[in-house]
């Protein structure tokens, strides 16, 4: 399962994407043994529906000192730093929130963190 799924509300106005770092993120969930156990042919082919669906979110120039500032900021530690690329590529775009599951996705001025489940 894509933990973080879609980003919602761009600047030019609403929709749903997808930031390129959960792709990685759900590759290796969805194959790894661990977690869903599928195999990378399932998974490429879960991967290309869902880029039907959702346009992709790319770094831009203002990335990498949107990602430093947050880091220095907040100071993660370990596996924490990718979502912390997740909240700087939204807050490149002008993202006003991020859809996850997860409990620990870290809050962030001017992110608001919707879980879908409730």
């Amino acid at each position: 399962m894509l933990r973080t799924v879609v980003i919602e509300r761009l600047e030019s106005g609403s929709g749903f994407f997808l930031p390129v770092m959960c792709l990685g993120e759900f590759w290796r969930v969805s194959t790894e043994r661990q977690g869903m156990n599928r195999s990378p042919d399932a998974t490429a082919r879960f991967v290309a529906e869902l880029l039907q669906e959702f346009p992709l979110l790319l770094p831009g120039p203002r990335y990498g000192p949107i990602l430093l500032e947050l880091l220095e900021l907040h100071r993660p530690r370990g596996a924490s730093v990718f979502d912390f690329q997740i909240a700087a590529v939204c807050l490149e775009h002008r993202v006003d929130a991020v859809w996850s599951f997860d409990q620990r996705f870290p809050r962030i001025d001017g992110l608001a963190v919707v879980d879908p489940s409730r």
